[in-house]
C-alpha cells in the first residue's frame, strides 16, 4: 500500500491531514483512494491488512516525534512501515528512485499524490528502502481493577477484596499461559488485602507473538491493557540488509569491576559500586525492564556481583546475575528496614550523596551488606600482597575472591596472569667451583624457609580469627534459635486469632443478615395486622399443581386462588369442578397460554397476573388488599361480559346473515 499526502491538506501539530491511497496485489493496482484522513488511513489498513504501507517521507505522518513513533507503533501492529527515499547511504528523491528502477521515463513531470502513491508502492515492492522500528523486542501487560470503590458502606471491603481476587486470578492466568508458551517474563505485583491490586508483566517477546496468547480486555471489573514498549528514536532498517544486529550495543565499556544491588518492584532500586566502595550511580526507575537495566549496568563496567536485601531472592535478581555470569550475595536473613536506614544513612553521610526513596536505599543496603561481607577478605589480601611484595591489580584479585576462591588462590592467580619482565641476554660461564654451586642452593633454601616461617605465622593468625568467629557465630545462633522460638510461637497465636478473628466476623455478618430478614418480615406482618384490623386482607390458597386442586376443591369455591404456572392439566381440572368448586379468580405468578386464559374467562373465572397486583409474600404465604382485589376482580368480570355481550351479538347477527342466504336459495328453488 502506498501513501502519499495532499498538498495544503494538513494543519502543522495536528492529527488533521489527508492522503492519496494505492493498493497493489501482484504488481496491479487493485484499489486506489484520491482522499483519506489519518484515522481512515488506520482503518483501511487494519481492514487490508498490507504486507507493507510504503511513504516517502514518514513525518507526513506528523512532524512531532513523539507523536509519530506512537502513530508507527500503531501501525506496526498491522503491517511494515517503509521510508523508500531512505537507504544505508542516506537519502534519495522519489523522482530519482522511480526512474533508476524504471518505473518512469526520464521525460514525464511531476506527478500527483495518487500517482506518487504508486510510485512509492511499486518501489516498496521491489526492495527499495528501509522498514522503520520504532518498538523494542518487549511488550507490557498491565493487569488492574475495571473501577474503583467508593468510600464508606458495608460491602466497601467486601467489594475491594472481590477486585483484588479478579486481578489476582487473572495475573495468575496470564503467567500460566505464557509459561505454557514458553514466552519470557518478568512480573511485579502491588499486593493487597485478599489478593493483587495490580500487576505489570514486562513481557520479553514483540507484541505479535502474543496474539492468540494474552487478550486485551476493558471490562466493568477488570482491565487487561497490552502495549508495546517504544524506542527512544526511530530506527531504519534497509529492506535489503541481511544483517543481524546486536541485542545489546555498548561503545568501549569500562573494564573495572562493579558490585549492583537491585532492589526489583514495580519501582526498581539500583545501585553501582567499585570494589572499593565508591559509588558510581544509584537511581530508581519505574517498570524497569531486564534489557534496559543491562544496558545501564555495562555502561559502568563488568558486573561480578549481584546483590539484593532479601532472602531468598527475587527471580529477576537471579536472572539479571545470571546474564552477567555473575556470583549473587543475598543476606541469612531479609535485611529490616532500620537495618537498611543505617547502613544507606552511615554511607550517603560518608560520600555525600543523596538517596531519593525506599528503593534506592534498600539497593545501596544490599550493596553495600556486601562489601561488608567480603571486606575482611579484601584486607587480607592487600596486606598479604604488600608482604610478599608483588604487585597485581588488587580489583582482579577482589574479584577473584568474590567468586569464591581463597586469598591465596586469588594472588597466585593474578600473578601468573602478570607479564614477566623480558629476560636479558647474558653470556653463560663455566663454572669449576662446586662452592659457587653450593652457596646457590643454600641463598635458595633459606628464602624458601623465610616464606614457609611467614605463611606458617599468617596461617596461625588466620586460624585464630577463625576460631573467634566461630565462637561469636555460634552466640549468635543460639539468640537467633531462642528469637526465632518466640517469633514462632508469636506467630502461631497471631494465626490461630486471626482466625477466630475471621470466623467470628462471618457469625457477625450472618447474625446481621439475618437480623435484616427478621426486621423486614416484622414490618411485613406489622403491614399485614394493620390492614386485617381495617379488614382489608385476604388470604390467597396456594395451588401448585392439579392434584394439589382436586384434593383442595371443596373448600375452593367462591376463593381466590394463586398459582405459579396455570398449565393446561390444571385447567382441564378447574373444568371438570366448575359446577361444584367454581373459584372466584385465579391470580397467576408467571405467563400463562391465552388459549388457557380465554378457557377458564368463558366459564366466568376472571384471571389475574402477578404483575397486576401488589402481592406480599411471607413464609410462602400469600396476601393481598381486598379493596383492591374486588376492584381487580370486578373489573374482569365486566371485561369478560362486555366481551361475551359483543361475541353474543355477532354470532346472532352471524345466524340472521345463514337465515338469510338459505332463504334466498329456497325461494329460487321454488321458482
Amino acid at each position: 500500500m502506498g501513501l502519499d499526502i495532499l498538498p495544503g491538506q494538513r494543519e502543522e501539530g495536528s492529527f488533521r491531514r489527508y492522503f492519496a491511497a494505492v493498493i497493489l496485489e501482484r504488481g496491479r493496482v487493485s484499489k486506489r483512494f484520491e482522499r483519506l484522513s489519518l484515522f481512515k488511513v488506520f482503518k483501511v489498513v487494519k481492514r487490508e491488512r498490507p504486507n507493507i504501507l510504503a511513504l516517502d517521507n514518514i513525518f507526513e505522518l506528523h512532524e512531532d516525534k513523539k507523536c509519530l513513533i506512537k502513530i508507527l507503533s500503531t501501525l506496526s501492529l498491522y503491517t511494515k512501515v517503509v521510508q523508500v527515499t531512505r537507504s544505508g547511504e542516506g537519502e534519495e528523491k522519489v523522482l530519482y528512485l522511480a526512474k533508476k528502477v524504471g518505473i518512469l521515463k526520464s521525460a514525464e513531470g511531476k506527478p500527483s499524490p495518487l500517482q506518487t502513491a504508486e510510485i512509492v508502492a511499486r518501489l516498496a515492492d521491489k526492495g527499495v528502502g528501509a522498514a522503520v522500528s520504532v518498538n523494542e523486542n518487549e511488550t507490557r501487560i498491565v493487569v488492574c481493577a475495571g473501577r474503583t470503590p467508593g468510600p464508606g458502606g458495608m460491602s466497601s471491603r467486601r467489594f475491594q477484596r472481590n477486585l483484588s481476587q479478579l486481578v489476582l486470578r487473572a495475573t495468575r492466568e496470564i503467567e500460566e499461559s505464557l509459561r505454557k508458551h514458553g514466552i519470557e517474563y518478568d512480573c511485579f505485583v502491588r499486593k493487597t488485602e485478599g489478593g493483587y491490586k495490580s500487576s505489570l508483566f514486562i513481557v520479553y517477546a514483540p507484541r505479535e507473538v502474543l496474539y492468540g496468547v494474552i487478550k486485551q480486555r476493558k471490562g466493568y471489573d477488570i482491565k487487561i491493557l497490552i502495549k508495546p514498549v517504544l524506542k527512544e528514536d526511530i530506527e531504519f532498517v534497509p529492506l535489503n540488509a541481511a544483517s543481524v544486529r546486536r541485542r545489546y550495543v555498548v561503545e568501549t565499556p569500562p573494564q573495572r569491576h562493579i558490585i549492583v544491588g537491585i532492589d526489583p518492584g514495580v519501582s526498581t532500586g539500583v545501585a553501582i559500586l567499585t570494589l572499593d566502595s565508591n559509588i558510581l550511580t544509584l537511581f530508581s526507575a519505574r517498570n524497569l525492564s531486564r534489557n534496559l537495566l543491562v544496558r545501564k549496568v555495562l555502561a559502568y563496567g563488568k558486573p561480578v556481583l549481584v546483590t539484593t536485601d532479601v532472602n531468598p531472592p527475587p527471580l529477576y535478581v537471579r536472572k539479571i546475575a545470571t546474564f552477567f555470569n555473575a556470583s549473587i550475595f543475598y543476606p541469612p536473613k531479609s535485611l529490616s528496614i532500620e537495618e537498611k536506614r543505617k547502613l544507606a544513612q552511615e554511607y550517603a553521610e560518608k560520600h555525600g550523596i543523596k538517596i531519593a526513596d525506599s528503593h534506592q536505599r534498600d539497593a545501596l543496603a544490599s550493596a553495600i551488606k556486601a562489601l561488608g561481607h567480603f571486606r575482611e577478605k579484601f584486607i587480607r589480601a592487600e596486606k598479604e600482597a604488600l608482604r610478599i611484595g608483588i604487585k597485581v591489580p588488587l580489583d582482579e584479585v577482589k574479584a577473584l575472591i568474590i567468586q569464591g576462591k581463597t586469598v591465596k588462590e586469588a594472588l597466585e592467580k593474578v600473578a601468573t596472569h602478570e607479564k614477566k619482565p623480558p629476560l636479558q641476554k647474558v653470556e653463560l660461564q663455566k663454572v669449576d667451583s662446586t662452592k659457587s654451586k653450593e652457596a646457590e642452593e643454600l641463598k635458595k633454601k633459606i628464602k624458601e624457609i623465610q616464606v614457609l616461617k611467614a605463611r606458617i605465622q599468617a596461617l596461625e593468625r588466620e586460624l585464630k580469627e577463625r576460631e573467634k568467629e566461630l565462637l561469636i557465630l555460634k552466640e549468635e545462633m543460639e539468640k537467633l534459635a531462642k528469637k526465632h522460638l518466640i517469633e514462632y510461637e508469636k506467630e502461631s497465636l497471631f494465626k490461630h486469632l486471626l482466625s477466630k478473628i475471621e470466623s467470628l466476623r462471618k457469625e457477625n455478618l450472618l447474625l446481621r443478615q439475618e437480623n435484616e430478614d427478621l426486621r423486614a418480615k416484622i414490618g411485613l406482618l406489622k403491614d399485614l395486622l394493620e390492614k386485617a384490623l381495617e379488614g382489608d386482607v385476604v388470604r390467597l390458597i396456594k395451588i401448585r399443581d392439579s392434584d394439589e386442586f382436586l384434593e383442595k376443591k371443596n373448600s375452593l369455591r367462591e376463593r381466590v386462588i394463586v398459582v405459579e404456572n396455570l398449565d393446561d392439566a390444571l385447567r382441564k381440572a378447574i373444568e371438570s369442578s366448575v359446577d361444584e368448586s367454581k373459584p372466584q379468580g385465579i391470580i397467576i405468578l408467571n405467563q400463562a397460554p391465552q388459549s388457557i386464559v380465554e378457557r377458564l374467562e368463558y366459564y366466568n373465572i376472571p384471571v389475574i397476573t402477578g404483575d397486576e397486583i401488589r402481592l406480599t409474600t411471607l413464609d410462602d404465604e400469600h396476601f393481598v388488599s381486598k379493596r383492591e382485589l374486588d376492584e381487580k376482580l370486578n373489573r374482569k368480570l365486566r371485561e369478560i361480559r362486555e366481551r361475551n355481550v359483543v361475541e353474543s351479538e355477532d354470532a346472532i347477527a352471524r345466524i340472521i346473515e345463514e337465515y338469510k342466504s338459505l332463504r334466498q336459495r329456497m325461494l329460487r328453488l321454488e321458482e
